[in-house]
């Protein structure tokens, strides 16, 4: 019913930084990203879904860059209401440098050029099709 670190995140604004693991979580927040919340795990409940609803207008999609991830970042993003979507990448058409997997496989500086390079949900669907 609850997310990894969201009673620290709803505290910073409205703006939050989804992952999947407690320890990108961590790693976003040490790359100056207090706002960062984990899944833990490549689900998100109806429940974390009405969380994110309730305290955040704009999300960052920062999940894995397999195929769970991807599909878990749709998910959310399928179901947020009249929220401003991002998704984290490092350049057009390339979701993080290097082939990383997520944000443990990134450096500080690499996480917050993803973070601040972000683009559009609907940017982002276009690469996708």
């Amino acid at each position: 019913k609850t997310m990894f670190n969201i009673h620290r995140a709803k505290r910073v604004g409205p703006h939050v930084i989804v992952v999947e693991s407690s320890f990108d979580a961590i790693r976003v927040h040490q790359a100056g990203f207090p706002n960062v919340i984990a899944t833990l795990g490549g689900h998100i409940s109806p429940d974390n879904i009405k969380l994110l609803n309730r305290y955040f207008n704009t999300i960052t999609i920062m999940t894995d860059a397999d195929e769970a991830g991807r599909e878990l970042g749709m998910h959310i993003a399928n179901k947020l209401r009249m929220k401003n979507i991002l998704w984290a990448s490092s350049e057009y058409g390339k979701i993080y440098p290097h082939d990383a997997k997520d944000a443990g496989d990134m450096t500080e500086e690499e996480i917050k050029f993803c973070i601040k390079n972000a683009v559009s949900d609907i940017e982002y669907r276009s690469w996708n099709k």
